[in-house]
């Protein structure tokens, strides 16, 4: 009966050791704070000779609402870069995100942008600067290297939206591949 009691309390633990622990993700929990970001680039043939480059960081401070939900705000500058003409944005706004929470390290999410962006540019026919608005949408996925690190894709698809010079609205629409990472502070 003893060898019995004990075999079936070891297996027990044996089990319930590795659920409890695949299901402890205290990063993505409510309360904890994230400091990440994501960067990318691309880079297109434009048709002319003359290819696109575009470089962008985006720094974000996210809270964990609840487990799983965090809102917080981002920052970002971008780069583009063709032949002569070129431009540089600054972007400021909210975001939200929603952590897919899984066993194990890797969690899948959506995450929302919106942003004011102020661009500089400077073309061979003239220099100047705007103001606009832009909305992000991504999904990805978090891998966690440890407690508290974690890297991450995504895949992203941008709109903004401007009042053009020529009159009218303006639009532009762009997506890609961003890497980012992300420290949790519980």
């Amino acid at each position: 009966m003893t060898t019995t009691f004990r075999s079936a309390a070891i297996a027990a633990m044996l089990t319930a050791v590795p659920v409890a622990a695949a299901a402890q993700t205290p990063a993505l929990e409510k309360g904890s704070y994230a400091l990440g970001g994501s960067a990318g680039f691309s880079i297109e043939d434009s048709g002319s000779g003359d290819n696109v480059l575009t470089i962008a960081a985006i720094p974000r401070v996210d809270y964990f609402l609840v487990d799983g939900l965090a809102l917080g705000g981002h920052v970002g500058i971008r780069r583009f870069a063709r032949g002569d003409d070129s431009s540089t944005s600054f972007h400021l706004g909210p975001v939200v995100s929603y952590y897919f929470v899984q066993d194990g390290r890797a969690h899948p999410f959506v995450r929302a942008l919106a942003s004011y962006v102020h661009s500089t540019f400077s073309t061979a026919v003239s220099d100047g600067s705007s103001d606009s608005m832009a909305l992000t949408g991504a999904v990805g996925l978090l891998y966690m290297l440890s407690d508290a690190v974690g890297v991450d894709a995504q895949l992203f698809v941008r709109r903004q939206s401007w009042e053009s010079s020529f009159g009218g609205e303006a639009a532009s629409t762009e997506g890609g591949l961003q890497i980012g990472f992300s420290a949790f502070v519980l």
